[in-house]
């Protein structure tokens, strides 16, 4: 009989991160991956990326209505209960094997708390990471961790803190981000593929922009934030690629202030989802990639691009010399961005940096170890090691 794992994700972003692993797993022997839908996902004012799910044809365990349409801290709450209680019941129902949750997120305290109630095995990727001081995210993911029986972390620093937390040295592996695992394998499409899509060149500069609330924020502050970046950025007159956010407290301020700028600049060119393919193509080819977001730290090294990382979204992450901090002002990112185009030295520091997280082979070490590793009741009676 096949080990059945299970991955639960609620986000655009976790679930690029966990669908190399749930690849890897349905390629190996003995093992069946499915998905657990959830969150935003299903959710059409966040773009229903439940459609590029069903395009990948991975298998869908089921799916879970549970965002409130509010961005309030109550919301947040009553969201996680939704999903605490929709997932305990489909969890009850299907039994599987392990259960897989990625990062810092809601989704994977929902998904860990139930996994620990119901006895299933809970396999946690990206544990021992920081990310920002006082944001509740900050708190949930050793919290994750905590409830986690197995931890496959993107760096050994990261395994260092999972040992001084007092996890078990044999539950945990370090593997890799998973998210390279996606850069390196998605295949690349060709230049008149994007220019047709797009309308631009894309062998010229452009920009990608990834800016998300950050927790410690006003919500109304996340759009004057999001107005400083692109009033930084615009003005030099290349293509920027804009993502909508996530769906954090503060999105709806970010969304109004790119609604209300893409009429005014038509190099501005804002999308919910791009399809894996896209994205990864036009990563390839960015002039830099701008923002608040974690690939700004893992995955741009991969690629050897320029990162201009805004605010302190960020604050506790290691980067590498392909990155620069700034604050969330116009001048200090039109600045930063000049010298990701213009900035020789610069630009040869970004040529010769080191990936920190891996090497994008950390999905086929994941599936290898989640199909030798012995399942018992020991490993779900947890024991602190200190």
């Amino acid at each position: 009989m096949k080990r059945k794992i299970f991955f639960l994700t609620g986000t655009r972003a976790e679930y690029d991160l966990l669908y190399p692993v749930l690849e890897a797993v349905n390629r190996t022997r003995g093992l069946r991956g499915e998905v657990i839908v959830s969150g935003a996902h299903l959710s059409p004012f966040h773009g229903m990326n439940i459609n590029e799910i069903v395009k990948d044809r991975v298998p869908v365990a089921g799916r879970i209505e549970s965002l409130m349409a509010s961005e309030t801290p109550e919301g947040r709450a009553i969201s996680f209960s939704n999903l605490f209680s929709g997932l305990t019941r489909m969890l009850s129902e299907r039994r599987p094997d392990i259960l897989v949750v990625a990062g810092d997120r809601e989704e994977a305290l929902a998904g860990a708390l139930a996994g620990n109630f119901l006895g299933i095995h809970v396999a946690h990727i990206y544990g021992g990471d920081r990310c920002l001081a006082s944001d509740i995210d900050e708190v949930f993911r050793p919290a994750i961790s905590k409830l986690a029986h197995l931890h496959f972390t993107a760096a050994e620093k990261h395994k260092t803190r999972l040992i001084k937390m007092g996890e078990a040295p044999e539950t945990i592996w370090a593997c890799g981000a998973t998210g390279l695992d996606r850069l390196r394998k998605t295949p690349d499409l060709s230049d008149d593929v994007l220019n047709k899509k797009f309308g631009i060149d894309v062998k010229a500069p452009f920009f990608i922009l990834i800016h998300h609330p950050t927790p410690t924020l006003n919500p109304a502050r996340s759009g004057e934030e999001i107005e400083e970046v692109l009033k930084g950025v615009l003005p030099l007159g290349y293509p920027v690629f804009c993502s909508y956010p996530n769906f954090d407290p503060g999105n709806i301020a970010i969304r109004s202030v790119i609604d209300a700028t893409k009429t005014k600049y038509a190099n501005l060119i804002a999308y919910h989802n791009l399809s894996r393919d896209v994205f990864v193509a036009l990563y390839k080819r960015c002039a830099a990639i701008l923002g608040n977001s974690s690939s700004i730290v893992i995955e741009a090294g991969f690629l050897k691009k320029p990162g201009i990382l805004i605010g302190p979204r960020q604050n506790l992450r290691e980067v590498g010399s392909n990155v620069v901090r700034v604050a969330a002002t116009a001048t200090a990112v039109r600045k930063t961005a000049l010298s990701a185009l213009r900035d020789k030295s610069f630009l040869a520091k970004v040529k010769k940096c080191e990936s920190l997280y891996g090497d994008g082979h950390s999905a086929e070490r994941i599936a290898a170890i989640l199909k030798r590793v012995k399942l018992d009741a020991g490993l779900l009676r947890k024991t602190m090691i200190y």
